[in-house]
């Protein structure tokens, strides 16, 4: 079984209480966990962010803007092609993107 990489949305996913308990799950339980987001990354967003996940600051990507936040899932899948990548969001314009390649390693979850 291949290592993971939880990546969570943040708004719309963090912001709702159903998935702040199941990433606080995963949390406790060790998973490797990054949170990719098109906020911009000013201070308020990165405090809210960081304040409301735990995580630290370098697992914190807030891209400014929808291209930006698909750039930074590519990336991570680009720097580990050895684990699964698996990106929780809810927008069905990040899965209608990626299902236009072919990573072996990625798996897009749409929530609602």
């Amino acid at each position: 079984m291949k290592e993971k990489i939880i990546s969570f949305d943040f708004d719309g996913v963090l912001t709702s209480l159903k998935y702040v308990k199941w990433f606080r799950l995963r949390r406790k339980h060790g998973e490797d966990i990054v949170i990719i987001s098109s906020r911009d990354n000013t201070k308020e967003n990165m405090k809210e962010v960081c304040e409301t996940s735990g995580l630290e600051k370098n697992k914190i990507f807030l891209c400014g803007g929808f291209m930006n936040k698909l750039k930074e899932i590519k990336k991570l899948i680009d720097k580990n092609p050895d684990k699964d990548i698996i990106h929780i969001d809810d927008d069905v314009s990040v899965k209608d993107f990626f299902d236009n390649f072919d990573f072996d390693n990625l798996e897009i979850q749409i929530v609602k």
